[in-house]
Formats: structure tokens, sequence, C-alpha cells
């Protein structure tokens, strides 16, 4: 992992914010520093957090909430920003009410029925992200876009998906694209990810659900990323054949993000 990561979030209202830069590519090169942020919500920064992103002069906020997230809990950013802003609306996600993580959910409440939920929903990621990947690309090589942070409600699973997406792009080896994802587990974990998830399941199922259906749901898991991309052998060949059919990221355009973005 890169050697920027440490136990100390650049933000405090969003601690799963983190800079993506650092890690090494499969030809010895690294993803720069200071151009990709992930992060979770961005409702809750503290006044020194709008501080700190001011100071990161980020051009495009990529927010994959549903409409419905959106209004519910809107984006806190400095005033004046010239930021611009990319609404990818993906709707895979128990925060946005998927109704198909909801409907196993109702019929097996239980650690095994919230496992099978998440499963079900890292595999409707690709097919969920397809229709908005060639826009958020062309915004990026058209140099309009840099510095980006892109973030979904928690910044684990539609995030974390986005965020796997984008270093194999950059031709990030398979180990260091999960150790990413995995990070979250140390920044969205505990009291704080599991009472935003409560709230949901306690819309889903009308009462307050039992703690081993919520566990399932917060956590970071190897097995639901490798869902996601397990679909994505399944209906397009490979991991570049759906980044050049659904995201329109062939060879030149592969070589072009990565001079933008590695070092």
């Amino acid at each position: 992992m890169p050697a920027t990561i440490n136990n100390a979030p650049l933000l405090v209202g969003a601690p799963n914010f983190r800079d993506m830069g650092g890690y090494a590519t499969h030809d010895s090169r690294r993803v720069r520093h200071g151009h990709l942020y992930r992060s979770e919500g961005l409702a809750q920064l503290t006044h020194e957090d709008l501080e700190v992103v001011r100071s990161l002069s980020i051009q495009l906020i990529c927010d994959l909430r549903s409409d419905k997230e959106r209004t519910h809990t809107p984006t806190r950013w400095p005033e004046g920003s010239a930021v611009q802003w990319l609404h990818m609306n993906v709707t895979a996600d128990i925060r946005a009410g998927s109704d198909a993580m909801a409907k196993v959910l109702l019929e097996n409440p239980s650690a095994e029925g919230a496992t099978q939920a998440m499963l079900i929903s890292y595999r409707h990621f690709p097919e969920a992200f397809a229709p908005h990947l060639s826009n958020l690309f062309g915004r990026i090589l058209a140099s309009d876009g840099l510095p980006l942070v892109f973030h979904c409600a928690a910044g684990k699973d539609r995030t974390g998906f986005l965020a796997a997406l984008m270093l194999a792009a950059l031709g990030v080896p398979e180990q260091s694209i999960l150790d990413d994802y995995l990070l979250t587990a140390r920044y969205w974990n505990g009291p704080r990810g599991e009472a935003s998830i409560r709230q949901v399941l306690t819309v889903v199922f009308g009462s307050v659900p039992d703690e081993s259906v919520i566990q399932p749901l917060v956590e970071a898991r190897a097995e639901y990323l490798a869902a996601a991309f397990d679909a994505i052998v399944e209906q397009y060949g490979s991991i570049d054949s759906y980044l050049e059919q659904a995201a329109g990221m062939g060879p030149k355009q592969r070589e072009a993000l990565k001079t933008l973005l590695l070092e």
C-alpha cells in the first residue's frame, strides 16, 4: 500500500477520504499523488476540512449516490469553489434503495442473507456503472476533471468498485487494488459505520434489524470485490474488454490516462 496512507485521516468529517496516489504499476511507474481522491459522503465536513479541500484544488466531484441520497444528505463544499459536478446515480446499493438487495434481506434476514445481498449488489455493479464510465473517463482525458474526487455514502462499495476500475486501468497489480479496497476497514468501521446502515435497514425491515444482519453490510470483504470482477469476466471476457466496451478505454485511451496519472 502507498506510504502516504496512515492512521491520521485527511478530513475529520470524512475519514474515508484518501489520496489514491503511490501505488506501483506493472511497468514500475506509480500513481501520481494529488490527482485522484476517493471518499465517503462529504456532508459532514468541518470548517477545517473545507480549508483542506480548498487547498487540494479539486476540479471535479463525481457523486455516485442516487438522487434521493443527494437530496437527503447534500454535499458540503467550500463556497465560491469552481468545482464541477458529475452525478452518476448508481443505485445497485442498499443505501440507494436497491430492490434486489432488499428482497434478499427480507427473504433471509440473517448474516447469510446479508452476505448474499452484498454479493448480488457487487455483481450488479459492472452493469450499473457501464452507462456512466465513458463520460467520467472522457472528462479525465480532456484534462478538465483533475484533480478528481469520487464518492458514495460510505466510500466502501460503489466507490470501492470505481477505485478498483481506475487502478486496473492504470495497470496497478491485483493485490494492490485489493489492498486499497480493504483499507476502508480502517476508516469506516465500528459504531459510525453500523449506525448508518442500521438506519437504512430499519426502513427496509420496519424495525431495528439484528446485529448479525448489519455486520456483513458494513464490512469490506475481498469476496465482494471478487464478485464484481467475476461478473465482468463472465459478461465481457476480461477487465480490459470491459474498460474498452463500457468505458471507451481502448489501448490508446489507456496510454493517455497513464500519461496523465502516472509518474
